[in-house]
């Protein structure tokens, strides 16, 4: 009775309006609710299972809703790495046997014992390709893809995000253009945000390496009161990083705040949502990599050819507005809205913009300001149902969505640096970057074409139907979406709105045909087409005009289990993905802006597999691999491309003593195949591509639970020490693996 009066106390004080939020916390009362099956989706019933881990009966009807919702889960938290249902896949939380799609999902158990805070540097234990280091930049399929989608909203624009705010992500393979607006051609990573929860809970987290890099977080989540039968709650997530790091002159401060506000009344449900991170970072990697494809030490390894000061400011908020409610057990309708904004710069930095000549063993740098503004607003609605029609058990998703979306971009180059000549070259062996002087921002001057805006609308409607034709046995599945958009291309951000200097609108339609058979109520096979359309209003060729739209189809089969009632959840999935109007990066024009060049159509063609097993209550695997290849019309290889990959994770629980409380695990990824063509560098024998020598990263982590409040945590990445190009955008903007890190944290829970 004491514990309860303390709480309401507490929330007296909140609602009065304390500003600090850890007055509301109290300890741990209830275990989290489960992460529920989808009710009435269509396949068998054994194949409804739900994520293993312990359950809670909801607090209420109102928390049941949330939990049986087909549009969401509540939380993939304490629910260990295997899951059987996806919520985001298809826009329904569904079993992942039912869908005839490669889909991995990734919990938030997975996450913490990765022990990244990054999308690219998690992802890549679940067969996700790491582009650039710390960043959103992330590849499917041996390709990169674009920035991974939030609660169902395009995110372009930032590259550098926390994921102290995420619950989970879902990784779509191949094309997802049917549903998500945008995505990019071979896949999408949908991330889902943690949302209020019915019960209190707080976690605070703090860790540091060895070389000075630290990061704090809060997580808290609970009640706020009640109007009526109406009911607020929140959810809070903060991180604060910085600190030095082992590269020479690189460092960054980084503040985020994520709040979320909610209110239930019975079978409807409101929530606003705010994201908003600071930071000043480094520009992308400056390393390059040398004519055989290693990371190029001869400087030294910590030598990443960065000056003092060379930071840059990132500004991203993203405003959430969502609005779902019940109509019945199957029917269920959502309306979201968001703003999105990103702001990098003004500011002035270095890069390697004359890249690396390997005759006369020298790099030259260029000075640049940087300005760019994206800012845009996003609409979707979507209405689901699951029913028996004619006795068969079916499933209706419709919907749509539009956004409006601006990009102001002004780059400046500096009229002092190098002495007046714009361009100071050093040995790559002593580059001596510690006598670089970052010019002040009074000594840039505007090119004749420095930059740009750009504005783009898009408008999609869609409709997908799935229907049990044969009750147990067969599924098949139909969806259509009529898109549309016209676009809008301005020079020179820094003048009034002039006329239009290009207007462009197209506009088609986009199918998704697939078909699920169920082997038994643990296996099933899936076979899909889907076409993609995809404009590139926002990327140039080097004369300055647009890149002209990708056009492309997907096929693909496939097995999936979820065998042992879930515990051994597998996908196996043979694609044939053509895309037309393709290009790589291809460098930096002297106004600063980056341009690519035209490749043609190309061609993937492969396997991939993911599998995660618990056969023990105390020990879990995730695996995953992939082969395939991705060729030109010609037969080239496609710049920054993979062939193959594999990654492994694990995590093991003592249960008995002496070492109850214990876990440990960890994990190994790779790739092979990996090319990169060979602009910017200069070699002494021209070749096209570079083979690119990827190392094995090995990591482990062991944990300590020493009482219900705290635990303690060791992570060591690159175990084995390696040095090799962990990401990179060109030859010569590599990201070079950091050497053996030792990261300790402490965890408290109340």
């Amino acid at each position: 009775m004491k514990k309860t009066s303390t709480i309401q106390r507490r929330a007296s004080v909140f609602r009065s309006g304390v500003f600090s939020l850890l007055l509301a916390f109290t300890p741990f009362s209830a275990q989290p609710t489960a992460r529920a099956a989808a009710a009435g989706a269509p396949g068998p019933s054994g194949a409804q299972t739900t994520s293993t881990g312990p359950a809670a009966a909801p607090a209420s009807k109102s928390d049941e809703i949330l939990q049986l919702s087909l549009f969401e889960v509540s939380t993939t938290q304490d629910k260990g790495y295997v899951t059987t249902n996806a919520a985001t896949g298809f826009k329904t939380n569904q079993p992942l046997l039912s869908i005839p799609q490669a889909i991995t999902v990734v919990t938030r158990d997975l996450l913490d014992d990765i022990g990244y805070s990054s999308s690219s540097d998690a992802l890549q234990f679940a067969g996700v390709g790491r582009l650039t280091v710390g960043t959103e930049g992330v590849m499917l399929r041996g390709n990169r893809i674009g920035n991974p989608i939030v609660d169902e909203f395009p995110n372009g624009g930032p590259p550098y995000l926390d994921n102290i705010h995420i619950d989970s992500y879902e990784v779509i393979r191949g094309p997802a253009a049917v549903f998500y607006i945008n995505s990019s051609l071979g896949g999408a990573v949908l991330k889902t945000t943690r949302k209020p929860l019915p019960y209190r809970a707080t976690t605070l987290s703090f860790s540091a390496d060895q070389y000075g890099t630290y990061r704090a977080t809060v997580d808290t989540t609970g009640p706020l009161g009640s109007i009526g039968e109406g009911k607020f709650s929140y959810r809070l997530c903060g991180v604060v990083k910085g600190g030095d790091q082992y590269f020479k002159y690189r460092s960054e401060k980084t503040f985020g705040l994520f709040p979320t506000l909610q209110f239930r009344y019975k079978d409807t449900t409101v929530r606003v949502a705010v994201d908003y991170t600071r930071l000043e970072h480094y520009p992308q990697a400056h390393s390059f990599v040398t004519p055989d494809g290693q990371v190029y030490t001869g400087a030294g390894r910590d030598e990443n050819y960065q000056a003092p000061n060379n930071l840059e400011d990132f500004t991203a908020t993203q405003v959430r507005l969502s609005f779902l409610h019940r109509f019945s057990d199957g029917w269920e309708m959502k309306l979201n809205a968001a703003n999105n904004r990103y702001k990098r710069g003004p500011t002035g930095i270095i890069l390697p913009g004359g890249g690396v000549n390997w005759i006369t063993q020298t790099i030259t740098f260029t000075a640049r300001r940087n300005y760019q503004d994206f800012n845009n607003n996003y609409a979707m609605g979507d209405v689901s149902g699951k029913y028996d029609l004619f006795g068969l058990k079916s499933q209706t998703i419709a919907g749509f969505q539009f956004t409006e979306e601006t990009s102001d971009a002004l780059f400046q180059s500096s009229t002092v640096f190098g002495g007046g000549t714009g361009t100071i070259t050093r040995p790559i062996a002593n580059p001596d970057m510690g006598s670089i002087v970052i010019p002040n921002l009074s000594t840039y001057i505007r090119p004749a074409n420095p930059g740009g805006r750009s504005a783009r609308n898009n408008l999609i409607a869609y409709i997908q139907q799935q229907i049990d034709v044969v009750p147990d046995r067969l599924s098949l599945v139909a969806g259509w979406t009529s898109w549309g958009r016209q676009e809008t291309s301005i020079p020179n951000p820094s003048l009034p709105r002039p006329v239009p200097s290009t207007f462009t609108r197209s506009s088609g339609v986009l199918h998704r045909y697939g078909v699920v058979g169920y082997v038994t109520k643990e296996i099933s096979l899936y076979a899909l087409e889907s076409t993609v359309l995809q404009p590139n209003i926002f990327g140039i060729l080097a004369d300055g005009t647009q890149l002209p739209n990708q056009i492309g189809k997907g096929q693909e089969v496939g097995v999936k289990t979820a065998l042992l009632g879930g515990r051994v959840s597998a996908t196996l999935s043979f694609f044939d993905i053509t895309l037309s109007n393709q290009s790589t990066f291809a460098g930096v024009l002297p106004d600063g802006r980056s341009y690519s060049n035209l490749i043609g159509s190309t061609s993937q063609k492969g396997w991939d597999v993911d599998l995660e097993v618990k056969l023990l209550p105390n020990w879990q695997v995730v695996a995953t691999a992939f082969h395939g290849d991705n060729k030109t019309a010609t037969g080239a290889p496609v710049s920054a491309s993979y062939r193959s990959s594999w990654s492994v994770f694990t995590r093991y629980d003592f249960a008995a003593e002496p070492l109850k409380g214990f876990s440990i695990g960890g994990g190994a990824t790779t790739k092979t195949g990996w090319i990169v063509a060979s602009g910017g560098l200069t070699l002494p024998v021209p070749k096209a591509f570079i083979d690119v020598k990827d190392g094995v990263l090995v990591n482990f982590f062991a944990n300590y639970k020493i009482d219900k409040h705290w635990s303690a945590r060791v992570n060591v990445e690159n175990v084995l020490d390696e040095t090799y190009p962990a990401g990179f955008q060109a030859a010569w903007l590599v990201d070079p693996s950091q050497p053996r890190t030792f990261a300790f944290s402490t965890t408290y829970k109340f």
